[in-house]
């Protein structure tokens, strides 16, 4: 039995070694019919950038005077109307400020009825020369003062009344409520300027949004304002909105160490699902080229004087290089300008320097 066991292995061997060869064989067929053929596409040429998603009027709501908030009225996401009342600030020590200035204003009257009978009395006076003429214009100069006193007394009652009604705050546009980061009885401090004063709320239209994305230097200048554009969000899923570009920064900024400018996109009939925050995926087109001779990007390569070629297949033989030219591109295609007609046949893949 001994002797039947080396030829069994011997035609073991063999049948493997067949079986790889008939692989490798078969692998360097399938290779062989990596193919395209040139035809006509309709190429779009387009910037791809991300940004995002903001509203195109947000407003930051500021208590104009410093009080503890005593009643807030809304909440986040909630819809609001313009002039709606949505925070209420203690103004009691305004109440009373203004009681106090009532009465103040009350003692100015009468002080003023009293000033004007004198200074009557005086010039009837002065007629029958019982006073000098000094003593006549000291009353009206005490008359001018009780009018000026009470002057001062309503300004101030004036200014109370301004305060009170900073007391309560209303919405400055119709919009949602994005943001409350506020809550009752917190003492706020009323902004003396833009960069101050205690934020109670944002408010924005969330109809109106726009896509602020930073463009490199070199897309930018394929751009101008009005051109349309798509995005989708991830979020969303495969929906697809629409809008066009409403500004393009003038000056460039620098973002993550790449130079580019800040262009502003305005979103037209946003879904109602998306949200200010949200990452969009925005493709702008530029150019393009309908129904042109093209091919796919993967059969364009660059040989070593830097053309661009493609491999044309020959039935026997190697793979002719022929040199082409590159119109529009895309992820896709690209269009060949001159070089081959349609319905060339060109490889996939470039052939080794034995082909």
């Amino acid at each position: 039995m001994k002797k039947f066991v080396l030829p069994a292995v011997i035609l073991l061997v063999l049948i493997i070694g067949w079986l790889l060869l008939k692989k490798q064989n078969s692998n360097d067929s399938d290779a062989a019919v990596a193919t395209a053929d040139v035809t006509r596409e309709t190429i779009v040429e387009s910037v791809e950038v991300a940004g995002d998603v903001k509203p195109e009027i947000l407003v930051e709501v500021k208590p104009e005077i410093s009080a503890r908030i005593l009643k807030i009225y809304v909440k986040e996401s909630d819809s609001v109307t313009r002039g709606q009342l949505l925070v209420d600030l203690d103004n009691s020590e305004l109440l009373t400020e203004k009681s106090a200035a009532e009465t103040e204003i009350a003692i100015a009257e009468l002080q003023l009825e009293k000033a004007d009978r004198d200074l009557l009395r005086q010039e009837k006076l002065l007629k029958t020369r019982i006073i000098t003429e000094q003593e006549y214009r000291d009353g009206r100069t005490v008359r001018d003062v009780a009018e000026q006193g009470l002057k001062k007394t309503r300004q101030q009652l004036d200014t109370i009344n301004s305060r009170i009604e900073k007391s309560k705050i209303m919405a400055p546009l119709e919009g949602t409520v994005l943001s409350l980061p506020v809550v009752e009885n917190q003492v706020v401090v009323g902004a003396a300027s833009v960069n101050s004063g205690t934020v109670l709320m944002s408010v924005a239209n969330l109809g109106d949004l726009i896509i602020t994305a930073h463009v490199n230097q070199v897309d930018v200048a394929k751009l101008n304002v009005g051109i349309p554009f798509s995005f989708k969000v991830d979020s969303l899923g495969p929906i697809e909105m629409n809008g066009k570009i409403l500004t393009i920064a003038p000056m460039a900024t620098i973002v993550n160490n790449i130079k580019g400018y800040v262009v502003t996109l305005k979103i037209e009939n946003p879904s109602p699902r998306l949200r200010p925050g949200m990452t969009a995926k925005v493709t702008i087109p530029t150019k393009k080229a309908e129904q042109v001779p093209a091919l796919p990007i993967g059969a364009i390569f660059e040989n070593r004087a830097g053309e661009k070629v493609v491999y044309i297949e020959r039935k026997t033989g190697a793979a002719v290089e022929k040199p082409v030219t590159v119109g529009l591109t895309n992820n896709s295609f690209a269009e060949i300008t001159s070089g081959v007609d349609e319905g060339t046949k060109v490889l996939l893949t470039k052939p080794s320097p034995k082909s």
